[in-house]
């Protein structure tokens, strides 16, 4: 299946947030988690996401992320549940390295603190990919890229919620030329220095922030603040974080060295 596709159910993140469980759930607990997808993961959303495999039996990944309140729960209780009603295979050796706490936090802060993944790829075998919520996509994008540049492939991301800013993960090429004609070569300086990609390897969401940015210098400060000037609380010691070099993903889309293919055309 060589197009890379997404189902998002039908849960907004509002809506999700006010469940029963969610925060037990987005702490730690698996219990809260296990209850939270049983109750929200609907029939249809499960033949969705078969339709979408398109005959292959992929190997599930929930991304597994510490956040700030805990180690959150509900994408491993995603992958438990639909491995157990379409029998595919559930990982349990990809995690993510770098520290999440990106919830509620704002786009310069998430292109601060992108995702970075470890663990072992089996090469080959077709992945999806499982999350709670995309709110720019650079999650979704980082797990992508890492197990692609490991050649495995991924056929397609479902998540509990998604912001009407996570639902679409391709830039326009509307968006890349008006980030082109507003900043010129700056913006794809930017990233490829320091990101090691370029503009067209953004997120949708990512990009509509570069393109809103009055300046490219302007947007290298606010990224640079969130870099410098956030601590986090971990095992109980106070840790300053610092931005991380991230994983290519997919080139012409996301980040990274492979295509998407739009309507059956690269």
């Amino acid at each position: 299946m060589g197009r890379f596709s997404q189902t998002y159910p039908q849960q907004q993140f509002g809506r999700i947030k006010k469940t029963d469980g969610y925060r037990e759930a987005k702490a730690g607990n698996p219990q809260a988690a296990l209850s939270l997808v049983q109750s929200l993961l609907s029939e249809e959303t499960v033949a969705d996401i078969q339709k979408m495999a398109n005959g292959c039996e992929p190997i599930i990944v929930g991304i597994r992320a510490e956040e700030s309140k805990g180690k959150n729960q509900i994408p491993t209780a995603m992958a438990r549940v639909l491995s157990e009603q379409t029998g595919w295979e559930r990982d349990t050796g990809l995690y993510q390295i770098s520290y999440a706490g990106r919830t509620g936090s704002d786009s310069s802060y998430r292109l601060a603190f992108p995702a970075v993944f470890g663990g072992e790829v089996k090469a080959g075998r077709d992945y999806l990919l499982l999350d709670d919520n995309s709110t720019m996509g650079g999650t979704i994008a980082g797990l992508k890229g890492y197990i692609e540049n490991r050649d495995g492939k991924v056929i397609g991301a479902a998540v509990m919620s998604a912001r009407a800013t996570g639902l679409e993960l391709i830039p326009t090429e509307k968006q890349l030329n008006d980030i082109q004609r507003k900043h010129g070569d700056a913006a794809n300086d930017f990233f490829q220095k320091t990101y090691g990609y370029g503009i067209r390897r953004l997120t949708r969401s990512e990009a509509g922030a570069v393109r809103t940015s009055p300046t490219i210098d302007e947007l290298r400060n606010r990224i640079d603040e969130a870099g410098l000037s956030v601590s986090r609380s971990m095992d109980g010691r106070r840790t300053e974080t610092q931005p991380v070099q991230i994983e290519s993903v997919y080139a012409n889309a996301i980040r990274g060295e492979r295509t998407i293919e739009r309507d059956g055309k690269k």
